[in-house]
C-alpha cells in the first residue's frame, strides 16, 4: 500500500475520501512515529497550542546539528524551510535530493533549509546515516533529541506523516506547510520574491478546508458529481494544489469509475501539474493498472511511467518499481525483470526493499 494518511500529502485526500488505493504513495508520506517506537516523555501530556498559517513559527531547538551551518534562530528578513524527516521513513528518501536541490538554487537568497530528524534513532544513528548520504543530503541536518519540537510544529499544526515541510517567512511566520514534493516549490519562490501573504493564504486554506471535508462526505455517500463540483471549487481557488488534483482524478478513476474522463484527465495533468512530480506521476501510473483489465489503458500507463523515471533521473526506486509492474501487466516480462533487478539494487536498506525482491521474484517466475 503506497498511500499517505495525512490530508496535506499527495494522494491522502484520495485515500481519506476512500476512493484509491494501491502502490503509488509509500515514497509520499509515513507515519510520524513507525512500530515499536518509544512513547512520548514524561511531561508531554498537554497538547501544544495550535500552530496555523500565518502564526509565529515555535523556536528552533535541538539537541545537536550534525551538518551544515546551526541555525539558532530565524533571522530577520531570512527564510526557512524546516522539514521533520527520520531515518526509517521510505518516503523522507525520496524528498532528501529534492531539499538538497533548493538548498543550492537558494543558496545565495537568503533562504536556509533544515532537516530536523527525530529521536526515535541515536543521534549516533543519524550522524551514521547523514554520512552515508554525502553530498545527496546537502543542507544543514539536526537532531531533535527531546522531541519538543516535533510537538510545537508537528502535532500542533495537526500533521501525523513524514515527510512534512513548514515554510518560515521573512518575519518569523509560518507561510506554508505541507509535504516537500507537494506545491512548496512554487510557495516558496513567492515567498521569497515577497509576494506572498500568509494571511490571505491562512483564509484561503480555511475555505479550501471546508470545500475539501464537504467533498470527502459527499464522496462517503457515492455521490461522486457532488464531490467533484466541490474539488473543481477548490481549483478554482488554487488551480496547482497537488492533492486536489489527485483527489479529482482518484474520484474519476475509483469513484465514478469514469475510465475515459479519468484517462483523459490523467494526460492532462501529466502534462500540467504534475509534469516535474516523478512521485505524483508514479502514482498515477500505478493506479492506473488498478481498475478492471478490461477498462486499463497500458499505453498511458507506460507513457507516464516512463516519464515519471525520467523526471528523476531513473534513480529512484519508487519510480522505476512503477514501470516494471506496467512492463509486466503488458506482457513485457524481459523489461519486467530488467527494471524490477534495478529498483531492487536502488531501494537496499530500505523499507520497500523486501516488497521490491517479492516483485522480482514474481517477475523473473512468469519468464520460466
Amino acid at each position: 500500500m503506497r498511500q499517505g494518511l495525512s490530508g496535506v500529502v499527495i494522494g491522502a485526500l484520495v485515500a481519506g475520501a476512500g476512493v484509491m488505493g494501491g502502490h503509488a504513495g509509500s515514497a509520499l508520506g509515513a507515519p510520524v512515529v513507525p512500530a515499536g517506537a518509544a512513547a512520548p516523555a514524561a511531561g508531554q501530556d498537554q497538547a501544544p497550542s495550535p500552530l496555523k498559517i500565518g502564526d509565529p513559527a515555535p523556536a528552533l531547538s535541538v539537541d545537536a546539528f550534525v551538518k551544515g551551518a546551526p541555525v539558532g534562530s530565524y533571522e530577520a528578513g531570512k527564510v526557512y524551510v524546516v522539514e521533520f524527516w527520520a531515518t526509517w521513513c521510505g518516503p523522507c528518501l525520496t524528498s532528501i535530493p529534492h531539499l538538497t536541490e533548493l538548498a543550492k538554487s537558494y543558496k545565495d537568497k537568503g533562504v536556509s533549509v533544515v532537516g530536523i530528524s527525530s529521536a526515535d534513532r541515536s543521534k549516533a544513528e543519524v550522524e551514521a546515516f547523514v554520512a552515508r548520504m554525502g553530498d545527496q543530503m546537502n543542507y544543514t541536518v539536526a537532531y531533535e533529541g527531546d522531541n519538543q519540537m516535533s510537538r510545537a510544529f508537528m502535532e500542533a499544526a495537526g500533521q501525523g506523516g513524514i515527510p512534512t515541510a513548514f515554510i518560515v517567512d521573512q518575519k518569523g511566520r509560518v507561510a506554508w506547510i505541507g509535504h516537500p514534493l507537494a506545491d512548496m516549490d512554487a510557495t516558496l519562490a513567492r515567498v521569497v520574491a515577497g509576494n506572498y501573504d500568509p494571511v490571505a493564504e491562512a483564509a484561503k486554506a480555511g475555505k479550501i478546508e471546508t470545500l475539501t471535508q464537504e467533498a470527502f462526505s459527499l464522496a462517503d455517500q457515492a455521490a461522486w458529481d457532488q464531490a467533484l463540483d466541490k474539488v473543481d471549487q477548490i481549483l478554482a481557488l488554487d488551480a496547482g494544489r497537488l492533492e486536489t488534483v489527485m483527489l479529482r482524478w482518484g474520484l474519476l478513476l475509483q469513484g465514478k469509475r469514469d475510465f475515459a474522463a479519468a484517462n483523459a484527465y490523467a494526460r492532462q495533468i501529466a502534462a500540467g501539474v504534475l509534469a516535474g512530480n516523478g512521485q505524483a506521476l508514479s502514482a498515477v501510473a500505478w493506479n492506473l493498472l488498478e481498475v478492471p483489465k478490461e477498462s486499463r489503458d497500458l499505453d498511458l500507463a507506460l507513457q507516464i511511467a516512463e516519464q515519471s523515471v525520467r523526471v528523476t533521473g531513473s534513480q529512484d526506486a519508487d519510480t522505476i518499481d512503477t514501470l516494471a509492474r506496467v512492463h509486466f501487466e503488458r506482457g513485457e516480462l524481459d523489461k519486467a525483470v530488467e527494471r524490477q533487478t534495478k529498483a531492487v539494487e536502488l531501494a537496499k536498506g530500505t523499507p520497500q526493499a523486501a516488497d521490491y525482491q517479492a516483485r522480482l521474484d514474481q517477475y523473473t517466475a512468469a519468464k520460466k
